[in-house]
């Protein structure tokens, strides 16, 4: 249960972060839900971190996996996003 490990990580001071990871299926309908739990829980919510990535097959390892350099387009757009919310 997110919402569960959410309240114990902000319980602690935690700040906490909540990342989108959207699948190559069309079924997949996690945004809204995550979306809802990050403005419940007052967090950062960043959506589809694999956007760019996933499509692109010298980011990848295989079908599912980055490689480094997907990798690190991930990590610029977190740190991207974590600085626009006015995070170091």
């Amino acid at each position: 249960n997110l919402a569960a490990i959410v309240s114990r990580l902000q319980d602690r001071g935690v700040f906490v972060v909540v990342i989108g990871v959207r699948s190559a299926s069309v079924f997949d309908n996690y945004d809204k839900p995550f979306r809802t739990l990050a403005v419940q829980h007052h967090t950062l919510f960043i959506s589809n971190i694999l956007a760019g990535v996933l499509a692109k097959r010298q980011l990848m390892s295989d079908q599912i996996h980055p490689n480094d350099a997907g990798y690190e387009q991930i990590a610029a757009r977190l740190e991207k996003e974590l600085r626009q919310a006015g995070l170091p």
